[in-house]
């Protein structure tokens, strides 16, 4: 389209020093023979209207603009002319609207039903975890949660390690992107993760805290859609096939660490 046109000049644009239009002109008397590119590069599309008809030429093809206004991206965008720039305005575009990722509660461990169908039960590998029990507490620091007291014995596990596991099968929709649950901190230093399990049967373990290194309430998070994961079982293809569920929380108790501890959970809930 600008082949065999020279740029001329750079036209200001009601005063606005991130829009860029630049005039184009092929020499000729022609009355088209001279064009105006524009372009802005604010993240905002901007809005410009004319008191004289403008003519875009995205194609090849003359099109009128009934409203005479035009809209300004990092895009550049064609004009046949540039009269439509005289007097130019500047018309303010609505702001897009504020779309906040939607949250939604999973478990607020209100009625923590121990180790009965349908309710939290305690996983581990290997032995070593008599004395371990999770339940309801009505308030704790302000919020409504589950205690979990844990004692360990990691001589009685496998490899000198206890892995505590809570279970829980709570389904997630396909459009679920972040996993959260608050956690009240006893500065164990032992890590903490969630596993979820996909429709072929695949475990998928996401890292949601690296280690338990803080006393009180912290918001810990996974974001399951870009967050690197451990992944086993199943088909082994490494592909979080929905539907899925979220299954548990892990925890690895090892020497020389505090084989005790208590830790709270509350809201554990998902962003879409």
């Amino acid at each position: 389209m600008l082949a065999d046109k020279k740029p001329v000049k750079r036209i200001n644009v009601a005063g606005r020093d991130d829009i860029f239009a630049y005039e184009f002109f092929d020499g000729t008397a022609n009355l088209l023979s001279n064009a105006t590119v524009l372009w802005t590069t604010s993240e905002t599309p901007i809005t410009i209207h004319s008191e004289v008809p403008i003519l875009l030429d995205p194609f090849g093809n003359d099109a009128k603009r009934a409203d005479n206004n035009i809209i300004i991206t990092r895009q550049p965008v064609y004009v046949l002319g540039n009269a439509f720039l005289e007097n130019a305005k500047i018309i303010d575009t609505p702001d897009a609207p504020d779309i906040k990722p939607k949250t939604v509660l999973l478990d607020d461990f209100a009625d923590v039903k121990w180790e009965q169908n349908g309710g939290w039960k305690l996983g581990w590998l290997g032995s070593g975890h008599e004395g371990t029990t999770l339940r309801s507490v009505p308030e704790f620091e302000g919020k409504k949660c589950a205690r979990l007291d844990y004692a360990a014995d990691p001589a009685k596990g496998k490899y000198g390690l206890c892995y505590m596991q809570i279970d829980k099968m709570i389904p997630l929709p396909e459009n679920a992107s972040t996993i959260g649950v608050w956690i009240y901190g006893d500065n164990s230093d032992y890590p903490l993760g969630i596993r979820l399990l996909d429709r072929y049967g695949e475990t998928f373990q996401f890292n949601i805290a690296p280690k338990i290194d803080w006393t009180g309430w912290r918001y810990c998070q996974a974001d399951i859609k870009n967050d690197r994961f451990h992944a086993f079982g199943g088909d082994e293809n490494k592909r979080l096939d929905p539907p899925f569920s979220f299954i548990a929380f892990d925890m690895s108790v090892t020497p020389p660490g505090a084989t005790s501890g208590t830790i709270y959970f509350a809201d554990l809930e998902f962003r879409q």
